[in-house]
């Protein structure tokens, strides 16, 4: 059948669109190539902008403590317009 591939060790694997086969044997799935390219380009930009992501992280942090207590504020002050 197309797309069955059978190892060395004699079990056949079912491959899909975008798997691929090294020389070797071994299988890669589409997700697991995009999961190992994700990686790579998150320590590339470590290496780029040491301390950058954890400031980003912070500042999102931050900006959506800002959000909820600013969502909490017009709770309030609809409560309040409510009872008058």
């Amino acid at each position: 059948a197309a797309g069955v591939v059978t190892a060395k060790d004699g079990t056949t694997t079912q491959l899909k669109e975008g798997d691929y086969v090294s020389l070797s044997g071994r299988i890669e799935t589409r997700a697991e190539m995009a999961a190992q390219d994700s990686i790579q380009k998150l320590q590339a930009y470590d290496l780029k902008h040491p301390g950058k992501r954890k400031e980003m992280e912070k500042a999102r942090e931050k900006a959506e403590k800002a959000k909820e207590k600013a969502d909490k504020e017009k709770e309030k002050a609809k409560a309040k317009a409510a009872k008058k």
